[in-house]
């Protein structure tokens, strides 16, 4: 107990080891690793470098689920468009029957049948919408733990670069506590990693559902072959 109390100045406990907003728990001195070389700083830059990309991550993977939810707005808007012009196609079959004209009849009933699959195809496609929204999280979520596991790494760095030194407090640092510190976030980096998985089959399949709604409207509404005249000699 008073070996690790001699340690607290040192290696500061900021919360648990897997608590998304702290980061790792343990952690060197600026100010003893201000001691060390210039030559023997690189592991530390390198490990720098790694943790800034890792956060440049973390930001692009917010505004991926900005513009994710953007884009699920937009197909939530278009499928209340795409339902009311059902309801305008459905009163177009009911005012031609009235009329008892059986062109008009099959013209709007073929109509209506479109503006039907129409409903049906941004339906699913909102479906894959919110799939591609829960893809997005989940990658926030794996980005954020990359990063803090890139943390660790800047602190294992620290706690290799202050081994040579000529101070107290550089020898009560335990360089395998931190090498077990990184060993632990990529435990759940790896968990993450499946979590991302699994949401991108779910994607995948809502893909494959929408792109086949998708085709079956699109022969709906593609014009009658013609077959093409005689050539003239």
């Amino acid at each position: 107990m008073k070996n690790w109390l001699g340690r607290v100045g040192t290696v500061v406990a900021v919360g648990g080891l897997f608590a998304c907003s702290s980061g790792p728990s343990m952690r060197v001195e600026d100010a003893l690793l201000a001691k060390v070389p210039p030559g023997a700083m690189q592991g530390v830059i390198d490990a720098r470098a790694k943790r800034d990309q890792a956060a440049d991550a973390v930001s692009k993977a917010e505004i991926d689920i900005t513009k994710a939810k953007n884009a699920a707005d937009l197909v939530k808007s278009e499928l209340k468009i795409a339902e009311s012009e059902v309801e305008q196609a459905g009163l177009k079959v009911d005012i031609a029957k009235q009329q008892g004209n059986a062109e008009a009849i099959q013209d709007a009933e073929a109509e209506a049948a479109i503006k039907r699959a129409t409903v049906d195809v941004k339906k699913k496609l909102l479906n894959l919408r919110l799939r591609q929204i829960e893809q997005a999280e989940a990658r926030l979520v794996l980005a954020k733990i990359l990063l803090e596991k890139a943390q660790a790494e800047v602190e294992l760095a620290k706690a290799k670069a202050v081994q040579g030194l000529d101070d107290p407090r550089a020898k009560e640092i335990s360089v395998s506590r931190f090498e077990l510190q990184v060993t632990e976030y990529k435990s759940k980096v790896a968990k993450a990693e499946e979590e991302v998985a699994a949401v991108g089959v779910e994607v995948e399949e809502a893909q494959k559902i929408y792109d086949e709604a998708k085709q079956r409207l699109d022969a709906m509404t593609a014009p009658a072959a013609t077959v093409p005249g005689g050539a003239d000699y």
